[in-house]
């Protein structure tokens, strides 16, 4: 992310102030001035996260929802989840619509957005989109997950962890869960070490070599987090 100017900063710094001291409605005012204004994404993530918490009144939800529809086809990828992820919630005075969700975050996917194969593969795996003409497709939503894994994303880590664990839709491999889930646990993924311990409890393997290959994913993710920040930066 390239250097904030000072706008921004006192614009972020105010709006986080006031978010910890739980005075959301001037944090959001502050947070979507400094994105929509100073081109934060610092603050665009905080946005998100308060729609995802149920923070956000049905006003600041059209709002947000409103601006993000209005950049998607210009800037793409976080506007992309975002329009998806409220679709898929139903919030605000929008009802949910799977499908429509799901067009969203195919774009967000296109742009490499890690969070969005997460959301996508579990519509896709779990078949909670048919009511909207999105048809159950687990092996394109292994195949998302697994994507989004090298993209960086904790949250398929953990979700092919527990699909391998349960075996549901494709064949359990108790390996390939230790591995997905010791990559989610050592990217701070908060349920991810308890259901480590518990396969590793129950399946009496040694999964040495599992862990070390996690390792050396989540070190790759740091080393793709570091290029990155330089690219944007230059």
């Amino acid at each position: 992310m390239s250097t904030l100017n000072n706008n921004a900063n006192q614009l972020l710094e105010a709006a986080d102030f006031n978010f910890a001291r739980g005075r959301y409605d001037a944090a959001f005012d502050q947070y979507f001035e400094a994105f929509t204004q100073e081109f934060c994404e610092v603050a665009q993530k905080r946005l998100t996260n308060m729609t995802v918490e149920g923070l956000l009144s049905p006003e600041q939800l059209e709002k947000l929802f409103t601006y993000h529809n209005s950049l998607d086809s210009q800037r793409g990828g976080i506007s992309s989840f975002n329009v998806g992820l409220m679709y898929e919630n139903g919030v605000g005075k929008l009802k949910p619509d799977l499908g429509i969700a799901v067009r969203y975050y195919e774009k967000a996917v296109e742009e490499q957005i890690p969070d969005a194969y997460a959301n996508l593969a579990q519509i896709l795996v779990t078949g909670s989109g048919e009511p909207w003409g999105v048809k159950k497709d687990i092996a394109r939503g292994i195949e998302l997950l697994e994507k989004g894994v090298e993209a960086g994303s904790v949250e398929c880590a953990y979700t092919l962890g527990c699909i391998y664990v349960d075996g549901k839709g494709v064949p359990a491999n108790q390996r390939k869960a230790a591995y997905f889930l010791a990559v989610a646990y050592l990217a701070k993924h908060e349920h991810a070490h308890r259901l480590l311990i518990l396969l590793q409890e129950t399946s009496k393997l040694d999964f040495s070599a599992e862990v070390g290959a996690a390792k050396k994913q989540v070190d790759e993710w740091e080393l793709l987090k570091l290029t990155n920040h330089g690219a944007s930066g230059r």
